[in-house]
């Protein structure tokens, strides 16, 4: 099985892709500004979420032929997925500029924007910045103890396994909850610069955890040749029943304003 089909049928594996309906969450169908999202990344990236169905009818035109042969929950996360990248884009400057797909099934971003989505039910995130700034920029959302044990030879690397079956039992779902988004948001952000389909054993994660629910992750990858072009550097949140990851590569053209995984642990509006 190549690599990309076998990312794409665990993926929908663990996101219970149905071609029925989507599931109802309550929610105010309208996106805002995240900065806990946005806390997982440098400055100079924007974010926004959405908790529950976008609104009706909430796609532009040509958005709405770009997934005209979707159903059920594909159409939903899709809808989800635009109105929270048309909030994150009208905050750099872009206003009315709908989100298409490419001939790879990623978002067509506007020029001069990198940007990722994510979606699980009932949550989508989006962030984006400036290309002057970013190369690219990985964003993931999952649900805790989604990745069950019977996965994870298909995803984690012998060491990984090794730390997650030497955590106390009550630990490991939320321990490969946050390796597994890790992995999502790498894979996301390394996609953006090499366009390389990676297997999930292809990358091994580590973490430095707080008492707080945060901290930073480390990439490496099996394959020393890959490391050059792939980030090394990640962070993780958990907020409620989801675990969120983000990863960027800077652009190495532009000077770094100060550290560039910064976790505003500090700031009450991540709270």
């Amino acid at each position: 099985m190549r690599a990309y089909e076998k990312l794409y049928r665990v993926r929908r594996l663990l996101r219970g892709v149905s071609e029925g309906a989507a599931p109802v969450v309550r929610g105010s169908g309208v996106p805002y500004l995240s900065a806990a999202v946005a806390g997982l990344f440098p400055p100079g990236v924007v974010a926004a979420e959405l908790h529950g169905p976008a609104e009706e009818g909430a796609l532009s035109l040509d958005e709405a032929r770009s997934c005209e042969r979707f159903t059920g929950k594909r159409v939903a996360d899709f809808a989800a997925g635009r109105v929270c990248a048309r909030r994150v884009l009208k905050e750099l400057g872009y206003a009315h500029v709908p989100l298409l797909i490419g001939v790879d099934r990623r978002p067509l971003w506007p020029s001069g924007i990198v940007g990722s989505i994510s979606h699980t039910d009932g949550f989508c995130a989006v962030v984006a910045a400036r290309s002057h700034d970013y190369l690219s920029i990985g964003v993931d959302a999952e649900i805790v103890g989604r990745v069950g044990e019977d996965l994870w030879t298909n995803l984690f690397t012998p060491a990984e396994l090794t730390l997650l079956r030497a955590r106390p039992a009550a630990e490991r779902a939320t321990r490969a909850s946050i390796v597994f988004s890790a992995k999502e948001a790498f894979y996301k952000c390394q996609f953006g610069v090499t366009a390389a389909w990676l297997d999930f054993t292809d990358v091994t994660v580590s973490l430095e955890e707080s008492d707080a629910g945060f901290g930073k992750l480390y990439f490496a990858c099996v394959d020393e040749k890959m490391h050059a072009s792939m980030p090394s550097e990640g962070r993780f949140a958990l907020r409620g029943d989801h675990v969120l990851a983000g990863v960027a590569i800077a652009n190495a053209r532009q000077p770094r304003r100060e550290s560039i995984f910064r976790l505003r642990a500090n700031d009450p509006k991540n709270s």
